[in-house]
């Protein structure tokens, strides 16, 4: 019988006796260990006993004690401990950390024990991409787990890498989506990959046996029509119609409360906006488009824009949707008042009737 694996190349069957997950992107790092959980304790072939420690309640010498045990029911022991970082002393005692229980134990583990070490320390931050990494440099225990157990990390995903992320994302359900549809996608849930990840589960249920996503699918999943997207919003506001942009946030919160939402794709299209004024506007797009990390296919719209806006303007657009941010925030007051405020300060020297 051929071996379970997961992609990551642990051997389920056989796994490492300590795995330490790490990093920047919780998101990836649950999203791990889970699967890597759910394919341990859905095999049949092997009876795991499962605990769930918080390194907040969790000493590192009953640590050691119990994955030095065996079990008398299963034939694995399965130990997860989150928040690994918070079970570390906080001070350096007499005794050197190699010689204590843990020590000892990470030097010699049980073989019938899996142990799952998540840790958000930031000491080990950028590890595995830095040339200088060495184990030796590390403090413990993670000076010995990185150099002689198993380890994965997990970087963070700048904004600007999240449509690169949502196609391959897409692509592993199965998927293919052309960059408006991304792009979409992006400006509704990129906050966070958590939130694009929650989002692309329902469109995948959304979509049944369609296999393309096209714009006009992300727009029916949020409730919105064509032309009243937040990315039409940013459209209207990078030409400068004001008419048109507030007749658009008019109808996107018609339809749901959406401000914060509206306020970081502004936020993000003028900073992409006050790049562009240190950049040469007449070099290659596909050039320029990668220098501040857009898709080709938008670049024509942040082009239009970043020649109607002087410097001035993009920072005081930036002011303005600060401001708007903390009056919604603040304030008990008129949410509507203060978005079409902030319009008419990013949008200057026009009026509407």
């Amino acid at each position: 019988m051929s071996k379970l694996q997961m992609k990551n190349k642990i051997d389920i069957l056989n796994p490492p006796p300590i795995i330490l997950v790490f990093g920047e992107e919780e998101f990836l790092i649950d999203e791990f260990i889970q699967n890597l959980l759910n394919a341990m304790l859905k095999n049949d072939e092997q009876k795991i006993n499962y605990n769930l420690y918080d390194g907040e309640n969790t000493d590192l010498a009953d640590l050691a004690d119990l994955a030095s045990s065996y079990s008398l029911l299963a034939e694995r022991n399965l130990i997860v401990v989150r928040n690994f970082e918070k079970s570390l002393p906080k001070a350096k005692g007499k005794k050197s950390p190699e010689d204590s229980p843990f020590g000892k134990y990470l030097l010699n583990p049980n073989p019938a024990t899996t142990l799952i070490l998540e840790t958000m320390s930031t000491n080990l931050n950028g590890y595995t991409k830095k040339s200088t990494s060495k184990p030796s440099n590390m403090p413990f225990p993670y000076n010995i787990i990185l150099d002689k157990h198993s380890f994965f990390e997990f970087p963070k995903v700048w904004s600007r890498d999240y449509p690169k992320w949502i196609a391959e994302r897409l692509s592993k359900n199965g998927l293919k989506a052309p960059a408006d549809a991304i792009e979409l996608l992006n400006s509704m849930a990129g906050d966070s990959l958590r939130s694009l990840s929650n989002e692309i589960e329902k469109l995948t249920l959304f979509l049944g046996s369609k296999k393309t996503v096209s714009a006009q699918d992300v727009m029916e999943l949020t409730g919105l029509s064509k032309g009243n997207t937040i990315f039409d919003l940013q459209q209207a506001v990078g030409a400068m119609d004001l008419q048109k942009s507030i007749n658009i946030l008019l109808k996107i919160l018609s339809i749901e409360r959406q401000e914060m939402l509206i306020l970081s794709v502004l936020q993000k299209f003028f900073l992409i906006l006050l790049k562009l004024t240190e950049l040469n506007l007449n070099e290659n797009k596909f050039t320029l488009a990668s220098q501040i990390g857009i898709s080709p296919y938008f670049f024509d719209d942040y082009i239009l824009a970043a020649r109607k806006y002087k410097f001035s303007q993009i920072v005081a657009s930036l002011k303005a949707l600060q401001e708007a941010d903390e009056l919604l925030k603040s304030s008990g007051g008129d949410n509507l008042a203060i978005m079409l405020n902030m319009l008419i300060k990013i949008i200057p020297g026009q009026s509407h009737s």
